[in-house]
């Protein structure tokens, strides 16, 4: 965390902060999870800014920040910009909903507020957490695992009656309960003609011999999230079936091969999109 607090301060002018407020930039930086609240960095300070609800917890785990307790956030944050002789503030642009960012701008009426697309703190927030560090790549594959515990778990609950939400509910707990912090979205857990939606909502559906069923699932370990999607078959298949799965998987495959540094994305979607399509 003091490294990627370092990185940021050093793109900074003298008399110049960076306000990060959106949910996922705070934990990144911090390392430290709440409902609301903003961070704030200048070239030689930190500041976690928090409710009464967090103020505890954060002065014992985000090491590196001055942690303030606030009743009114923009109140204090503005307090703060006062007190360091801040002259300019940079805002995210794609991370704060737009109605956030114009109260704050509104408050710092006397500091000179930046936030557009182009804004050199979303650069400096994207393409520092476009690179992972080895230990992030660690709790990107504790997230995997996790997952793929979790779909085993489910395979071997599978039979005849069982309900989409019975198979989502399952993994959801197998997840819970191997160390994720949570769904990394709402799971997809599907059978029968309801596999042909790609975003199908688990049910009341029951499964049937015969039957396709998809998992679309991910766990949250640590921030970080997994996404896997799996295919099987329950019981028995017909050759329509079994064609059509072999199709896709040598399209998946295909798809794979074609990936290497430098390749383009729309390429290699056309690589299997042609597969299908032939």
């Amino acid at each position: 965390m003091l490294n990627r607090i370092q990185k940021l301060a050093s793109q900074l002018e003298t008399d110049e902060a960076a306000i990060v407020i959106s949910d996922v930039n705070r934990y990144y930086l911090t390392g430290f999870k709440s409902s609301s609240g903003a961070v704030i960095v200048t070239k030689d300070k930190a500041f976690l800014l928090v409710d009464f609800r967090y103020a505890e917890a954060a002065a014992n785990s985000a090491n590196g920040y001055e942690v303030i307790e606030f009743t009114r956030m923009n109140d204090s944050i503005q307090e703060v910009l006062i007190n360091n002789n801040i002259k300019s503030a940079l805002i995210e642009y794609e991370s704060v909903q737009l109605a956030v960012a114009l109260r704050l701008i509104s408050k710092l009426e006397d500091i000179s507020v930046f936030v557009k697309p182009d804004d050199r703190l979303e650069k400096l927030l994207n393409e520092e957490r476009m690179i992972k560090s080895e230990q992030e790549i660690e709790y990107m594959q504790k997230a995997q695992q996790i997952t793929e515990t979790a779909f085993y778990h489910a395979l071997s609950l599978i039979k005849e009656g069982i309900t989409e939400r019975e198979i989502a509910f399952e993994i959801e707990m197998s997840m819970r309960k191997n160390g994720a912090q949570g769904v990394a979205f709402d799971l997809i857990t599907i059978t029968g003609k309801n596999t042909s939606l790609p975003h199908g909502e688990p049910g009341d559906a029951t499964v049937k011999r015969g039957d396709f069923i998809t998992m679309d699932i991910g766990a949250v370990y640590k921030g970080y999230h997994s996404d896997m999607t799996r295919t099987v078959a329950f019981g028995e298949v017909s050759e329509e079936q079994r064609k059509i799965y072999n199709i896709v998987l040598e399209a998946q495959l295909a798809g794979v091969e074609a990936v290497k540094a430098g390749a383009v994305c729309c390429d290699v979607d056309k690589v299997a999109r042609d597969i299908i399509t032939n």
